[in-house]
């Protein structure tokens, strides 16, 4: 690659989250804090002495295309849409939007004004807008042209997040102040697709029906359906052939 012209960080091995600290035994303090993310403090974790746990059966499927510490917010302001469209409200009539956040969130994506798809993925308030806007948080709502729509932007302008120790890296509290002066606050203490709160097969076929829109499967509710089913399948031909 860096034949190829590619660079990269200059304290690759150094840095806060460089390879020596990522990967380093003799680095407690580190695995303490990644056990703390991964919520396995009580569990004999990183830290502790083996298990013989099987670390695949703790992982959920993602709800949303972005940085999944973003996701705790998006999950709060999708409900929030939900609830300003139940009292009749529009997005439009949003006033000002403060969300309050776990740390990682801003280091990791505090974009605040992403001008492309890549960009938004790493942006709280493009991905909260969305949700406050769109009702949703799909791929689609990712693209480049989402990205530079003005009523998306619009609603991203009035998006502040401001960290706060007390709130964990799956939760996030929302906070919407309309023109007229009401106050809409969502909590979520576990985002959708966490452990605590993993995707119904549903959510999940949905998300892969979705999904699916960006690639030629001829008939994706039938290969989702398949998929439910694969345990059962004798010849993968005749799964392949849905493709």
């Amino acid at each position: 690659m860096a034949e190829g012209g590619y660079t990269s960080s200059q304290g690759t091995l150094e840095a806060k989250r460089g390879w020596a600290t990522v990967v380093g035994t003799n680095k407690p303090d580190v695995l303490q804090n990644l056990d703390r993310w991964l919520g396995t403090e009580n569990e004999g974790g990183l830290a502790g002495q083996s298990t013989g746990r099987w670390e695949i059966l703790r992982n959920s499927f993602k709800p949303f295309p972005c940085g999944i510490v973003i996701h705790p917010v998006i999950d709060a302001c999708i409900q929030l849409h939900a609830a300003l469209a139940r009292e009749g409200h529009s997005p439009a009539q949003i006033e000002s939007v403060a969300a309050q956040v776990h740390p990682l969130v801003l280091e990791l994506t505090g974009k605040k004004t992403p001008k492309d798809c890549l960009e938004a993925k790493f942006s709280v308030y493009h991905s909260g807008a969305c949700g406050l806007l769109l009702g949703r948080a799909t791929p689609s709502d990712y693209e480049d042209n989402i990205v530079l729509e003005p009523a998306v932007i619009a609603i991203r302008d009035r998006i502040t997040a401001k960290i706060d120790t007390s709130i964990a890296a799956d939760s996030a509290r929302v906070t919407v102040a309309l023109e007229n002066g009401e106050v809409f606050t969502k909590y979520v203490e576990h985002a959708v697709g966490s452990r605590a709160d993993p995707l119904s097969d549903a959510k999940l076929q949905e998300k892969f029906i979705d999904g699916c829109k960006s690639v030629s499967i001829r008939d994706a509710e039938a290969v989702s359906q398949r998929c439910w089913e694969l345990e059962d399948v004798d010849d993968m031909q005749q799964f392949i052939k849905y493709l």
